[in-house]
């Protein structure tokens, strides 16, 4: 039971990050400051991909495809509207 417990803890903790960013109509503020638009994807962002790209990223394509997509996509558009791929982003900066 105590490792059925922890199991399904570590597993809720893996979704809890990145958020989404974008509102229901999909606009966001991108790391530009401008407003853009996301057109058939959602856009996430609050990243940690110094500390997630080798295990969570893996374990969301398999669980959530659909969202691992869409994460994937808005990491491509931030590196556009920044020049940069975010480390540890919160929000539209880099902490």
């Amino acid at each position: 039971d105590t490792l059925r417990r922890t199991f399904y803890s570590s597993l809720y903790r893996s979704f809890l990050a990145p958020n989404i960013g974008s509102d229901t109509d999909g606009r966001y503020t991108g790391w530009d400051q401008k407003i853009h638009r996301a057109r058939d994807f959602t856009y996430y962002q609050n990243w940690s991909l110094w500390d997630t790209y080798r295990t969570q990223s893996q374990l969301l394509s398999l669980l959530a495809p659909r969202e691992a997509r869409d994460m994937a996509i808005s990491v491509v558009h931030i590196d556009e509207e920044s020049g940069w791929l975010p480390k540890w982003g919160y929000g539209t900066v880099e902490t």
